[in-house]
């Protein structure tokens, strides 16, 4: 049985909960989350059973890490936190899913560079190219049925955008803008689609 443990239990990571459950047998040790209500309900939605999870404050990540050692750590909190999170994980060289972007300035980049020297497992949250329409769009031009790639138009028709103008993820100092979160799909895709590096 893993023991992973959840900093920040937004609907993303709930969801991905329970993709993980179908794979392996794992067990929520510990969550750190400043609503801890709020992320019981989330999981135990997804079918979670945390009669056996310790809830510690937010803030209390640190303390967590040390009295869990988890076999794996799950990110999920708002953006403005990522990296800072994601350093105390790296550092203690311990499997990491990170929600995106890891960063939003080239200090935290840097900081996170540092910190994941050894290149442990660290996956950042890119779902889209698992879509059933990226991965049809691979094969194609992995068939050559197109030619040499020379020319990309992209459009990313996102029809829940009035959350990105009405919510938190209005204020850039949280999200680090626009661009970070919904462009950067883009650029994955295109990237895992055509190999292409930016």
């Amino acid at each position: 049985m893993k023991r992973i443990v959840f900093i920040g239990v937004g609907t993303r990571i709930a969801h991905i909960y329970s993709q993980i459950t179908q794979w392996e047998a794992v067990s929520i040790a510990a969550i750190c989350d400043p609503d801890a209500n709020g992320a019981r309900q989330r999981l135990e939605g997804k079918g979670a059973d945390l009669s056996g999870t310790v809830f510690y404050d937010a803030g209390e990540h640190e303390k967590m890490l040390d009295d869990i050692c988890p076999d794996g750590v799950l990110i999920g909190t708002r953006c403005n936190l990522h990296a800072t999170l994601a350093v105390s994980v790296l550092r203690r060289g311990i499997p990491l899913f990170l929600e995106k972007p890891v960063g939003l300035t080239d200090a935290e980049l840097q900081l996170l560079e540092e910190a994941n020297s050894s290149r442990n497992n660290t996956v950042v949250s890119f779902p889209l190219r698992l879509s059933l329409l990226a991965q049809t769009a691979k094969k194609i031009v992995d068939s050559g049925t197109l030619g040499p790639i020379a020319q990309i138009q992209a459009v990313n028709n996102v029809p829940y955008g009035r959350g990105y103008f009405k919510k938190w993820y209005r204020d850039d100092s949280i999200t680090g803008g626009l661009f970070l979160q919904k462009a950067t799909h883009d650029v994955d895709v295109i990237r895992y689609v055509t190999g292409f590096e930016p």
